[in-house]
């Protein structure tokens, strides 16, 4: 687990197991840990010392590090390049890491397009477990189809996969085949928690609005995965450029290709309450989870951590954002359902900091667009009318921006 915290981009790692006089020769990857039998040292006293001088001669892709990495000279910067086009260097800093072994073990790092450049692009690292590359081809098909506020993918490349590392092993029926790719992507910006002033993230939850909307309505596409750690604060181009812009389409759908039974997906904390009771994902269950991005920061107010269970940590157990962090998808929807509801929201109002107490009526407006009450009980479905949806995203967008022109006042 160090090995792969200090070297998190890392493929694979050797390790090996003394019991006794048994040893026994590991490898640890993105889809778990292997062996080989064991050995008996008794028998070969030398196998150990063997085996010690095997892995001092190993070259850098046999011990398991990241060969796509290149080095201009030997302890010079890194850098990585696509099919032989322009190098991207690489800052040793890395903005996103994997605290865990098995998974995408997704790596992030900065780059700039020459040694002495500013950085405007992130390299990421991750292994995929389906053969298609589904973000890639929905960043391809949002920029054809001019969607606004939605990462640019400058380039890209599949490295290598798992089961061709384990090649002529028995592989059990729970194994995981992932595929190891680079993908660089820009603008590089801030994480929307990271916001100057309050002003800045209304107008940033705006943009993102008009983001979502561009996505769904010229793409085609949903994104699925509305989340702090997937949202950033662009840098500013141009007054027309976008100042929130979406991030991480591993879970977004393609509307034309939608299949008879979808997973569930999406991020703790910020899960619709349609998705968690079962129903097929649409626009609404993205702008509600954008909701819930704003209703996170309001109450937390944390500029250190995007995941939920983490700005948890440093908050009250009082708190009803607890309940919103449980594997028990069905109890987790009916808690969400309460604290949605006319009454239970008061509850959340009440929880927001102080720096946000002044927009608990924005709070309200999104509520009222989000969560309409019909017959007495909040709605949780999905208008699909034309006047209707244009209804919701105008009507939040024009909420975000309102507020951001009081607020400078």
């Amino acid at each position: 687990m160090i090995v792969f915290k200090v070297q998190s981009a890392r493929c694979f790692v050797h390790g090996f197991l003394v019991r006794g006089t048994t040893l026994e020769l590991w490898v640890f990857d993105r889809s778990g840990a292997y062996s080989s039998e064991r050995l008996d040292l008794a028998q070969r006293p030398d196998l150990l010392v063997w085996t010690l001088a095997g892995y001092t001669l190993m070259s850098d892709e046999e011990a398991g590090l990241n060969t796509f990495v290149k080095h201009l000279a030997p302890g010079s910067d890194s850098y990585v390049t696509f099919h032989q086009h322009d190098k991207f260097h690489l800052q040793p800093e890395l903005i996103a890491t994997a605290d865990y072994i098995v998974g995408p073990g997704t790596t992030c790092y900065v780059a700039s397009t020459s040694t002495i450049g500013e950085p405007s692009a992130v390299i990421k690292f991750s292994w995929r477990e389906d053969e298609e590359p589904t973000e890639l081809r929905l960043l391809q098909r949002a920029h054809e189809r001019n969607a606004w506020g939605v990462i640019q993918l400058l380039g890209y490349q599949d490295l290598m996969n798992i089961a061709d590392l384990r090649q002529g092993l028995h592989l059990p029926p729970t194994f995981v085949n992932r595929t190891f790719s680079c993908v660089a992507t820009t603008p590089l910006g801030r994480p929307i928690r990271q916001f100057t002033l309050i002003p800045e993230l209304l107008k940033v939850l705006r943009d993102l609005v008009k983001a979502l909307q561009s996505l769904y309505v010229n793409a085609r596409i949903l994104h699925r995965d509305v989340a702090i750690k997937n949202l950033i604060i662009a840098p500013q181009h141009s007054a027309e450029s976008p100042k929130g812009v979406l991030l991480d389409f591993n879970f977004a759908l393609d509307l034309d290709n939608v299949r008879p039974i979808e997973p569930m997906v999406g991020s703790d904390g910020f899960m619709a309450i349609g998705i968690l009771s079962g129903q097929r994902h649409t626009y609404r269950h993205d702008l509600e989870s954008l909701f819930y991005v704003f209703l996170w920061i309001a109450i937390a107010n944390d500029c250190v951590h995007d995941e939920a269970n983490d700005i948890l940590k440093g908050m009250p157990k009082t708190s009803r954002l607890w309940k919103w962090c449980s594997m028990d998808f069905g109890a987790l929807g009916q808690d969400k359902a309460a604290d949605m509801s006319p009454k239970g929201f008061e509850g959340i109002l009440d929880e927001f900091s102080s720096d946000f107490t002044p927009l608990q009526g924005l709070a309200k407006e999104l509520h009222a667009l989000i969560f309409p009450v019909r017959g007495g009980k909040i709605f949780t479905g999905t208008e699909t009318d034309q006047v209707a949806v244009q209804r919701v995203y105008d009507g939040m967008a024009d909420a975000f921006n309102r507020s951001a022109l009081a607020f400078q006042c």
